[in-house]
């Protein structure tokens, strides 16, 4: 049906038969909205991170499984349970690890990435507002300079986070220790 007018979460089709939209999310001007949405929006954001971190720290001890098992008569690789190349059962023991063992420093590590992008990207924001207004030199100045450190520091905290997870699948550290030996 084509769809005629919108109100709200509703909409009228041809026929003037009004229906509610399921997948319509009616926010009025409630302060308690726009905070659930903050927060929905926040969470999303850092289980992306986290599922980020877990495919880090995956790749990082199946690479280290793999470097670290010993060579067989013939010169090949002898992983774990007899197998000579990575399968999905490395795979799968990874998850599992990460999953069960490592969890906190995964999350810690994406929860710090998550908040520093959030903070990033707020300060982009705010520079591309003030870039619309009657420009203000100072004002245009020292919002690119704190976007440009806070870019930088984003950087930095991802790099080191992918460092840490990558440590703590080589040496089961927890997320602190991790990040000061990378």
């Amino acid at each position: 049906p084509v769809v005629e007018n919108v109100t709200a979460c509703f909409w009228t089709d041809g026929s003037g038969a009004r229906h509610l939209d399921p997948f319509c999310v009616d926010f009025v001007d409630d302060p308690n909205d726009m905070v659930m949405a903050g927060y929905v929006i926040f969470h999303l954001l850092w289980v992306l991170s986290f599922v980020h971190a877990l495919c880090v720290f995956i790749t990082g001890y199946s690479v280290g499984i793999w470097y670290f098992s010993p060579f067989d008569d013939d010169g090949e690789k002898m992983m774990p349970h007899g197998n000579t190349v990575c399968d999905c059962r490395l795979l799968f023991t990874s998850y599992c690890v990460g999953f069960t063992h490592h969890m906190g420093t995964l999350a810690l590590g994406s929860l710090i990435c998550t908040i520093a992008w959030i903070i990033k990207t707020l300060i982009q924001w705010a520079t591309s507002v003030e870039d619309q207004k009657e420009p203000n030199a100072m004002v245009k100045c020292i919002l690119r300079c704190t976007a440009c450190l806070a870019e930088c520091t984003y950087r930095f905290l991802e790099s080191i986070s992918e460092q840490a997870y990558i440590q703590t699948a080589l040496l089961s550290t927890g997320f602190c220790e991790s990040g000061r030996v990378s």
